[in-house]
């Protein structure tokens, strides 16, 4: 009986250390090189390496604070904090419904949010010290959340349609509105033929765009009603630049923007050109640290940098040799995710 207990009391306690481990391991990425830009201005890069999980999307606040989704192979219920620019990583677990989390944005210091599988949506109104599960008009996949200030904001979504009678699978798209910092949501655009909707830019308590298949859609009215904004095709997500002016891209590098919200929109310069016969045709992420510096990043390790607002473009020769998927700024420092690596960047003024 003695024995039984020793080995039950020597299991929970093996149980107890592992759950221990799991919530507050702390992952360090070694940085395994530092490259800086022949260009002037310099560009400085430091690569990090495999931080050790898959990162989904983060959300930079002041003083290199970094919330993260991703995925480490264990448990999705989960968040990735880093007080040091993406240098060191915490685990924070979440109490959520368990599907994976997609995409984190916060509107400033305390209010942050993040969605996933299943409807998921999560908020913290304290900074990422406490996160509570918030009830969801949807059972989609939600992608991507964006807000325009505490209150207002917009999540985005797909969902899989069976059709019994015929045995088959269809797709569709969902947008979801708050007005109340994501205490409540309603459905504020649904379809079942598209196949995308990118993420949708508020810029305004009542105006927001969005990348529709492959047309920019807008709401004046804080989503009861969408209209097609632009017919040009292939445009990549929208995104707000910092003087305020809303813009796009495609994945060849043409940029356009709008200066009256979204209502119509012109060619504005474009990043520079790939070599189309070793097959570098794409630009994958776009990202400005003020109204004059960006970033842009693309497959084969290419970055390109902009000094008068994204009217002219430099390559910057990095010697990075794999595709670079997005970027984040916040003031002259952010992150890079790179098919194998993560980077940390730094664009002088």
């Amino acid at each position: 009986m003695n024995a039984l207990k020793v080995v039950f009391l020597a299991v929970a306690l093996g149980i107890a250390l592992l759950v221990a481990l799991s919530r507050e391991r702390t992952i360090f990425p070694t940085p395994i090189q530092r490259v800086q830009s022949t260009r002037q201005p310099a560009v400085e890069i430091i690569a990090l390496g495999k931080i050790g999980f898959a990162l989904g999307d983060v959300a930079i606040l002041n003083s290199g604070r970094i919330w993260a989704v991703g995925y480490d192979g264990h448990d999705p219920r989960r968040f990735f904090y880093s007080g040091d620019w993406g240098r060191t990583w915490e685990i924070k677990p979440v109490n959520s419904s368990g599907f994976l989390l997609e995409d984190i944005a916060f509107a400033d210091a305390e209010h942050g949010w993040a969605v996933g599988g299943y409807g998921t949506i999560l908020r913290t109104t304290d900074g990422g010290s406490t996160w509570e599960q918030m009830k969801s008009p949807s059972l989609a996949k939600l992608d991507e959340i964006r807000f325009f200030n505490a209150q207002i904001g917009y999540a985005t979504g797909s969902k899989a349609l069976w059709y019994k009678e015929t045995d088959t699978y269809a797709w569709g798209v969902v947008a979801l509105c708050t007005a109340d910092g994501g205490v409540t949501w309603r459905k504020c655009y649904e379809d079942d033929s598209s196949h995308s909707l990118g993420g949708i830019v508020p810029l305004s308590e009542k105006v927001a765009v969005g990348s529709l298949d492959d047309h920019i859609i807008r709401t004046a009215d804080g989503g009861l009603t969408w209209q097609v904004a632009s017919e040009v095709v292939d445009y990549g997500p929208a995104f707000r630049h910092p003087d305020g002016t809303v813009w796009g891209s495609r994945s060849d590098g043409a940029l356009f923007r709008s200066l009256d919200q979204g209502k119509t929109w012109q060619s504005f310069g474009h990043l520079p050109p790939f070599d189309i016969e070793a097959n570098r045709v794409a630009w994958s992420g776009l990202a400005f640290a003020d109204e004059r510096r960006g970033i842009a990043v693309g497959h084969h390790g290419y970055l390109a940098l902009t000094r008068d607002g994204g009217l002219t473009w430099t390559n910057l020769n990095m010697g990075i040799n794999e595709d670079l998927r997005s970027v984040w700024l916040k003031g002259n420092q952010g992150l890079i995710l790179g098919s194998e690596n993560v980077y940390q960047i730094r664009v002088p003024d």
